[in-house]
This record gives C-alpha cells, structure tokens and sequence, in this order.
C-alpha cells in the first residue's frame, strides 16, 4: 500500500468507482482505494463527499495538514472497537511521564547514532540540537525542509494510529500522540530531506514529499517487531498497533523502533 499525496494550491478529490480521482494544476490521475493506505492532503482544495464515502467505506484515513499542525477526519463510527481509546485516556491519566520519556529516550537514542551527537535536556532542547546538528551537516535551510518532512511523517502516524483504533489528537509527549510516535522513525525519514537541493514553494513540498515517500517505502531488514525485511511504513502501522495493545493490556511492554534490533 502507498500513501497518496495531494500537495497542491488547488485540487479537486473525486471518485470514480472504487478509486480516488485527483485533479491538480492542470493535471489528473487515479489510483484504487485498496491500494491506498492513506490520503494526506495540504493546500486550497475540496473532496467530494462521494470521495470522502470511499475513503471511509474502504478504511482510508483522510489527514490534513493545518499549517504546523496534522488533523484527520475522525469518522463516527469506522469498524474499530472503542476500548484502545479508553486505555489511551486511562494512560494519558495516569502513566502520562512513563509513555513520554519512552518517546523522547527513542527521538535521542536514533537520532544520536545517526549524527553521533549527545542529545540530553528535554523536548525543546533536544531539537534545538538535532536542528543545530543538521545545519552544521547540510545548510541554513535544512531547517524548512526538516520540520515539513516531520510534519508529513506525522500524517502518516496519524493515519497508523487512527487504523490501530486510537485517537491520534491525544498525546503523551506532544499535544497529539501522531507526533509522539513520529519521534521513533524521524532519523529515518528527515535526515534523507534534509539533504535534498534548496527550492521554495511548491516545489519544496513536491521535493520533500517524494523524500518521505522514498523513505517510507525503503526496506528495513530487522526491526523492533520483525526479523524479516519490511518497509518502513510496515513499521509505523506495526508499532501504532503494538502501542494499542500496550495500552489496552496495561503493562508497561512498548519497546519503540530500533533498527535491527528484533
């Protein structure tokens, strides 16, 4: 399955039978909603509600991106049972600064390797010296590039989280739990942005949305949940629904990703 990116000052979402058809600057293209594991949209469009019908028929999550922010069209009733929810809130109640530390540990661990630095200090602090890291590697400008590619990385952690049957607007970490579970893959996917020539714009989305593409379909041989060659995107969707089930067992057993770690 392939995430299906409309980033475009003006599009139009119809359907045409059991597919999605996307119209956008000048251009039209089609593509089968079961092979869709998620549409992640960002710009001035519209979806027709026959679209938004398909999508919710075939259990394709549609996200947004709302400026710095990633929201999603949360169906009210999409074939998952209410009980993850209920943990999740339970969790967020009660065990909020256990789930936290897990993803910020998992955001310094994977980054450190990668750009063997010694990420220590909290959230913001951590960041500040991923981004004070890359710059040194790459330019000034890895900053836009990075922080689009995170945003897009958290579409596809809400559309993991929302198909594992939680609610990817309650977060441990961050204010929503998609951004919480991005910070496990983010080594995987912004660093390969950040290294992409400057451009502006358009431009810049289509560039960095082909980069996170590329990455999530990139195969990774052993993982935290898996001793077998999956895609990246296999491992996001395993590890929302390996939190679910954290969450609904009530144990302490979540390990985040590692790469070649299983």
């Amino acid at each position: 399955m392939r995430v299906l990116w409309v980033l475009s000052n003006e599009y139009f979402i119809g359907r045409t039978g059991e597919r999605f058809r996307i119209k956008a600057e000048d251009k039209e293209a089609e593509h089968p909603a079961r092979r869709t594991y998620c549409l992640v949209l960002d710009g001035n469009g519209s979806i027709s509600s026959s679209a938004l019908g398909l999508a919710k028929r075939s259990g394709v999550p549609v996200v947004v991106v709302n400026g710095n922010d990633v929201s999603g069209f949360m169906w009210l009733t999409h074939g998952k049972p209410v009980e993850p929810i209920l943990y999740q809130l339970h969790a967020y109640l009660n065990v909020k600064e256990y789930f936290s530390s897990l993803f910020l540990n998992a955001l310094k661990e994977n980054y450190g390797k990668v750009l063997e630095v010694k990420l220590e200090g909290g959230l913001s602090e951590v960041r500040e010296k991923i981004i004070r890291a890359m710059e040194e590697r790459w330019s000034q400008s890895s900053r836009v590039k990075v922080e689009y590619a995170r945003l897009l990385l958290s579409c596809v952690c809400w559309a993991a989280l929302y198909r594992a049957g939680l609610d990817p607007n309650i977060g441990f970490l961050h204010d929503k739990l998609c951004f919480d579970l991005a910070c496990e893959f983010e080594h995987k996917v912004v660093l390969r942005a950040a290294a992409i020539p400057n451009l502006e714009g358009a431009e810049l989305r289509r560039a960095v949305a082909k980069s996170v593409d590329e990455a999530l379909q990139e195969v990774i041989e052993r993982g935290t949940l898996s001793s077998r060659p999956h895609s990246l995107l296999w491992h996001i969707d395993a590890h929302a629904k390996s939190l679910a089930s954290t969450l609904k067992s009530g144990l302490f057993s979540y390990k985040p990703f590692k790469e070649g770690s299983s």
